[in-house]
């Protein structure tokens, strides 16, 4: 039985495998300069705003990551072209994330990546398989923003036992 510490440990390289860019995402004919996590973030602001605004809380939110994050990466983003950020009507905080002709230029290429980057990573999984992984994903998810919002360590077991292979 593996412990949480040796689960944590193959999250972990598994989260460093994904963003250095060892998957599929954005490979092999990359024509951006993009990071996985930012190509992430341009995919979400492309897909919502065929359909609706998207402000910077709403990628916030749906990431659960922090604004300054968030800032960050759109600054990148508008910095390299992808978005701009526009005003909307007296309240000059307001500013929805709207994508650029560039970013629509590689719009189907970045779905098709990030697509088929997916189907890559969850190959040989059988449905109940995914199923588990999303119900224990999301467990994890709502720990961490647990953790984060009371900013000190919650212990349902003796963190002393969790080094200790069984």
């Amino acid at each position: 039985m593996m412990t949480e510490y040796q689960i944590m440990d193959l999250f972990q390289k598994i989260s460093v495998l994904n963003e250095a860019g060892h998957t599929r995402y954005l490979q092999p004919e990359n024509p951006t300069s993009l990071t996985n996590t930012q190509a992430i973030i341009l995919h979400y602001i492309l897909f919502e705003a065929k359909t609706r605004d998207v402000f910077a809380k709403d990628v916030e939110a749906y990431f659960g990551i922090k604004a300054s994050s968030v800032n960050s990466i759109v600054n990148y983003l508008e910095n390299a072209g992808y978005v701009t950020r526009e005003t909307l009507g007296e309240d000059k905080r307001m500013k929805r994330l709207v994508p650029t002709a560039e970013a629509l230029a590689i719009r189907e290429w970045l779905f098709e990546e990030i697509h088929n980057g997916i189907v890559d990573t969850f190959a040989g999984f059988t449905e109940e398989e995914l199923q588990e992984l999303k119900s224990l994903m999301e467990k994890m998810r709502v720990n961490l923003l647990s953790m984060s919002a009371r900013k000190e360590p919650h212990y349902t077991r003796d963190p002393k036992k969790a080094y200790k292979a069984k």
